[in-house]
């Protein structure tokens, strides 16, 4: 059987060439390689093509294999620690709460949402299935979830792109640790993008899809977001050495607390700002928050 290679051009590299071996008629012979994954974004892959050569080297064919594709190479994730939760416990998740009378005659409130595919129809309560027209089920223990806005600051000149790279990774491993939790995020840029209160588990891989695409943006179009006056919500700032215009625009946006948590370079001095984060190059994000606490303690006493 003459040699065969495959050939797949990788964007950003010279491509992968992968020999193949003899294989016997209706075998089969598996081969691979490793993408570069070392930068997050869009990675274009293909359309592969397998080169056949003649057993002297005089001539070859190339044969058409599959297409392109596209893959999305998530952001590196820098574990958060446990960051302060707030406002939304009071609230159950999604439903429709009502009192209603069990056969012992005692009143019970039940939340009720509306049935999905997979649910058990033996928790369907049948007469506000009636009453609502649609199935709706029962959930008779309501799972209280708190609730957080990080806003991430991609202002062009705002940070580097090594302090940027780092900031999009805090922001992964932020929504890792509310997703851990239970509880729900909402992840907004400074270009007005905003996901909006999304439960942090089953969101997470469309966030982290949108934290690889992002880019900085021009200073003109700033955009902040405002809080939900129905809950109380804490903001976490991520943003470079100088925040203050982000910080003014946020000022009267109406959340509760605002954690900033500030990127900087090696030469950039230390802030005199009371409260905010800063982490240096080589800093982890769960590190520096421990450091701030002790901080924050000593600073108390």
């Amino acid at each position: 059987m003459p040699p065969v290679s495959l050939v797949d051009p990788v964007e950003g590299t010279v491509g992968a060439r992968l020999s193949v071996g003899p294989i016997v008629e209706g075998g089969r012979q598996v081969v691979g390689y490793r993408l570069p994954t070392l930068r997050r974004g869009l990675l274009r892959v293909g359309p592969l093509a397998a080169e056949v050569r003649d057993p002297f080297g005089l001539a070859q064919r190339l044969l058409p294999g599959p297409g392109a594709l596209v893959i999305t190479v998530l952001p590196a994730v820098d574990p958060a620690p446990a960051l302060p939760m707030g406002g939304g416990r009071h609230e159950p998740l999604p439903g429709l709460s009502h009192r209603v009378v069990a056969t012992s005659g005692v009143e019970d409130l039940v939340t009720l949402r509306p049935y999905v595919v997979g649910d058990d129809l033996r928790r369907v309560h049948w007469p506000s299935t009636a009453h609502a027209d649609e199935l709706q089920v029962r959930r008779d223990e309501e799972r209280w979830q708190g609730h957080l806005t990080v806003l991430l600051d991609t202002q062009a000149g705002e940070l580097s792109a090594e302090a940027l790279e780092r900031a999009i990774s805090a922001a992964a491993g932020i929504i890792h640790t509310v997703a851990a939790s239970g509880d729900r995020i909402r992840l907004t840029v400074t270009d007005g993008s905003d996901s909006g209160m999304v439960d942090a588990r089953r969101a997470s891989y469309a966030l982290l899809e949108d934290l690889a695409l992002i880019e900085p943006h021009d200073p003109a179009d700033l955009t902040v977001p405002h809080a939900d006056p129905r809950r109380l919500t804490p903001l976490v700032l991520l943003t470079g050495p100088r925040p203050g215009r982000a910080l003014a625009e946020l000022a009267p946006a109406g959340f509760r607390d605002t954690l900033v948590v500030r990127f900087t370079g090696a030469d950039d001095p230390e802030s005199d700002r009371s409260g905010s984060l800063t982490l240096r190059p080589g800093d982890t994000f769960a590190g520096a928050w421990d450091r701030h606490l002790l901080a924050l303690h000593g600073a108390t006493r």
